[in-house]
């Protein structure tokens, strides 16, 4: 089974898997997210290396819009991991007070 040829239905199946792990805790859903991206990227390249086109139908992205839409997700998703990291350091903290306080 060539990866080049089952592009859509990876790329359907990751997102699922991110989207899934991101509800029940984003941290994870972030990383896991950055990794499909990369991956994701990585196999567009190889994709359009064999003379594939990835688009919408009747609208085909040239590599370069395409990785950069890869390195925007990517982008969301290193934000979303710091946001989640600081919301659990909040959250850390204020478990800490609590303690303190009783």
């Amino acid at each position: 089974m060539d990866l080049v040829e089952q592009f859509p239905a990876i790329v359907m199946v990751g997102i699922v898997v991110v989207v899934g792990a991101s509800q029940f805790n984003r941290v994870v859903g972030s990383v896991l997210g950055m990794a499909f991206w990369v991956g994701i990227g990585i196999l567009g390249h190889f994709f359009y290396a064999r003379g594939g086109v990835i688009g919408f139908p009747g609208l085909p992205l040239s590599e370069g819009f395409f990785l950069l839409l890869c390195l925007g997700f990517f982008i969301v998703q290193v934000i979303s991991f710091r946001n989640g990291r600081a919301r659990a350091k909040m959250r850390e903290s204020y478990r800490e007070e609590l303690r303190d306080e009783s």
